[in-house]
């Protein structure tokens, strides 16, 4: 048996700082603290209890809650698990739970999970606050082989979060696992990195080129930046490595790369700073929308002033917005008349919207633009 004093509940380079948030993460108070939208059955006789999909029970043994389960050992080691049998309906909440956050503070999400069948194992994703955070992860096939998967959250202005863990597989036949060791615990850096970043953005360069600039106000031990970009803000290829000017600096320092062959569509582009003793930091990503078939539109979301603004547009036109999540719920919307040519400032975001992956939907006069973006 593990002992799960011993487990991981910060990132890499981060540490604990305050106490884990989620209620009865463990199960060791049975099925209390917590909701989901699967119906719940107390362990009985016979082994059928779990036979209906949509069905989840607390318990120490899923074998005794369906006969072709295996028996399995929970990961946290006071007996009991979450044992579903999963539904094929997607984006179920199987586990929620409101909770208490402290402002500007970066939480790390985590759960153990293992498949107790091992026909189309589990495939689910996290969620805050309606908006799904991190990859989707896919239990192991094999059954009662427990493995931890995590994303990480910054709550910003946010004092509560709703939190949840959300099926992703759409299969009748299997779908079926165990959840154990939920946590939702508070972060910080093990020690401050040795820049200070006060502006990163992308913007367009040259009709067909995507411009990078970033500042920093001082520079200590700094090797060199690394520039990546991505299409979904998960996946990133590394675009170029840029010396560090001065390495060490109290002054102000101005960088620029060009993307010579920008992505069609929205791409994100993160800075990642790299020390002469091995460390690394990456800040914030920024996002820009290129398509050179909109028309001249173009999309620019400055992540760093949570700022959207809209090129191309013409003094008095109509334009409207529509902010949904990546499922497709509506959050907000507005019209507005530009007020002068070729920029359109549009939407200020910041305190808004919580840390997540959303779509915009812009309509202009009668044309529709959709794209990404990532709020932080």
């Amino acid at each position: 048996m593990i002992s799960f004093f011993s487990f991981s509940q910060c990132p890499d380079g981060y540490e604990v700082n305050g106490v884990d948030r989620a209620v009865n993460g463990d199960f060791a108070g049975g099925n209390t603290g917590f909701s989901s939208a699967y119906s719940f059955i107390a362990n009985g006789a016979g082994q059928t209890e779990l036979n209906p999909e949509a069905y989840y029970s607390v318990w120490t043994n899923p074998n005794d809650l369906h006969s072709n389960f295996s028996s399995c050992s929970d990961i946290s080691g006071d007996g009991n698990m979450m044992i579903i049998n999963g539904a094929p309906t997607e984006n179920v909440e199987v586990w929620r739970q409101p909770i208490s956050v402290e402002q500007n503070t970066l939480y790390y999400f985590t759960t153990w999970i293992a498949s107790v069948h091992p026909t189309s194992p589990a495939q689910l994703q996290f969620s805050v606050n309606g908006g799904l955070l991190g990859s989707i992860f896919t239990a192991s096939s094999t059954t009662c082989d427990w493995q931890q998967f995590y994303a990480t959250w910054n709550s910003g202005a946010s004092t509560t979060a709703n939190i949840s863990i959300v099926n992703k597989n759409t299969a009748a036949n299997g779908n079926d696992f165990a959840i154990d060791y939920v946590t939702f615990v508070p972060c910080k850096p093990v020690v401050s990195l040795p820049i200070n970043l006060i502006e990163f953005k992308a913007e367009e360069f040259n009709e067909n080129k995507i411009k990078i600039l970033w500042s920093t106000a001082s520079e200590s031990n700094n090797k060199f930046f690394t520039i990546e970009r991505s299409t979904d803000a998960f996946n990133y290829d590394t675009l170029a490595y840029i010396a560090s000017k001065y390495n060490t600096s109290n002054q102000l320092c101005d960088y620029e790369f060009i993307d010579e062959q920008p992505l069609n569509g929205t791409a994100y582009y993160r800075l990642k700073q790299n020390d002469f003793d091995g460390r690394s930091e990456y800040f914030a990503p920024v996002s820009v929308y290129f398509n050179q078939e909109d028309k001249g539109f173009k999309i620019y979301f400055d992540n760093q002033n949570y700022r959207m603004d809209l090129f191309g547009t013409e003094k008095g036109q109509k334009v409207q917005y529509i902010i949904t999540d990546i499922i497709g719920n509506y959050l907000m919307s507005e019209e507005i008349i530009c007020t002068c040519n070729y920029v359109c400032c549009m939407i200020d975001l910041k305190g808004k919207l919580p840390t997540g992956i959303y779509n915009i939907t812009w309509y202009t006069n009668n044309d529709k633009y959709t794209h990404k973006f990532i709020a932080h």
